[in-house]
């Protein structure tokens, strides 16, 4: 009878060990965090979906479309005979290359940015998001002057001149007098011949709207798998810019706006399309997950390219050389990235990932200098643009 009585006891015990925890479950849908938040963020019914904001530091490194092109030389071009020992048309000075394109990439650059997004997640799983990715502008310049490395200007002092064949130029191009001495006074005629100092830069930018339709495919316990779809628009932005600026032999006349020969070439793509792919999560325990993603998208890419002669003095009445010319391309691009995500406390994220991008069949003018100033027109060609870089941010769900 006491070895009965001893056993009753102990499956009473079990039974009230076990009674709280089934008297106060909460409601089916709701789990409370394991570390309570600073902040009353969310509702304790989060099944119901609800509105959401990210915020993402961006760092990305861009390809650089520029390719080998000399732009200018030590020496000048003689357009008389005044100077002695030269006819009309002979080159003095070395010609060593002082000036090119291709010194304008780096392919190692980083841009930074941020990205925003703004959403809504739906009962169902769902959710509608509003995305935009904006990377600051990155720019390249050097130059080139009279004061070559070591003071090598030479004997007769020519390789302290700059010099590009830009021809077909108009007398108002003309540049300062007497830039060389004893030669006439325009023995050196033209704003890119005989100048003192050319300069060149190079200017990107880049940024991405898109609208996404998420939904799951799979949502397991421990993995999830969302379709993706929506619009999207992306735009390259490039500006190639190349500046002479010249100065009279004793340095008195000269430098001002007149004296300045201007050459720009602008290449904007804009591209409009839909992107489609899939974004997974797998929970790897403790509040983190590995997420990774794969996206496609087809673009119309609407291309403007502008290329332009002028002087520093934009208003004062000299003659400008523009060309101007606007087409239609169709652009792939194939997007992937993989990285972490980290729940600190309810309806926060912490996340982290590495993002690489492709787009083919965009234009850029590899070779961007045009010398033939009534016809400032230069090859522009289908170009795969490529980018790559991290996101680190935060996303908080209300």
């Amino acid at each position: 009878m006491r070895a009965r009585t001893i056993r009753g006891a102990w499956w009473l015990a079990v039974v009230l060990a076990f009674a709280p925890g089934l008297a106060h479950a909460q409601e089916p849908g709701y789990a409370p965090p394991s570390w309570p938040g600073p902040f009353p963020l969310g509702s304790t019914r989060p099944e119901e979906g609800g509105l959401y904001l990210a915020s993402t530091f961006s760092f990305y490194s861009m390809s650089n479309p520029l390719k080998n092109q000399k732009v200018a030389v030590s020496g000048f071009r003689v357009f008389d005979n005044s100077l002695p020992g030269f006819t009309a048309g002979d080159f003095v000075g070395p010609g060593d290359e002082r000036l090119n394109v291709q010194s304008l990439r780096d392919d190692m650059a980083f841009q930074p940015g941020f990205t925003f997004a703004l959403g809504w997640k739906f009962r169902d799983g769902s959710s509608l998001e509003l995305n935009w990715m904006y990377l600051n502008e990155n720019k390249f310049s050097n130059g080139a002057t009279l004061a070559p490395q070591n003071g090598a200007v030479g004997a007769d002092l020519a390789r302290s001149f700059l010099y590009a064949d830009v021809y077909n130029i108009p007398l108002e191009y003309s540049g300062p007098p007497n830039k060389i001495a004893g030669a006439s006074p325009f023995a050196a005629f033209g704003l890119w011949n005989g100048a003192s100092v050319m300069t060149q830069s190079f200017r990107t930018r880049f940024q991405t709207y898109e609208l996404s339709y998420k939904w799951n495919v799979i949502d397991e316990e421990y993995y999830r798998m969302k379709g993706i779809i929506g619009p999207r628009f992306a735009w390259f932005w490039d500006k190639y810019k190349w500046t002479s600026v010249n100065y009279s032999a004793d340095g008195t006349d000269g430098g001002g706006g007149p004296d300045t020969g201007i050459y720009t070439n602008i290449v904007s793509n804009r591209m409009y399309g839909v992107h489609a792919g899939t974004q997974c999560e797998q929970y790897l325990g403790h509040g983190w997950s590995c997420i990774y993603e794969g996206q496609a998208a087809a673009l119309m890419d609407v291309v403007k390219e502008r290329a332009k002669f002028e002087t520093g003095e934009k208003y004062g009445g000299y003659p400008e050389s523009k060309y101007s010319r606007s087409e239609f391309t169709f652009v792939p691009q194939l997007q992937g990235s993989v990285g972490l995500m980290w729940f600190p406390w309810e309806n926060v994220q912490l996340y982290g990932k590495y993002e690489g991008m492709v787009f083919f069949n965009t234009i850029s003018a590899p070779r961007p200098v045009e010398f033939d100033y009534l016809r400032p027109r230069p090859n522009y060609e289908s170009t795969i643009r490529w980018m790559h870089g991290w996101q680190f941010g935060a996303a908080v769900h209300f």
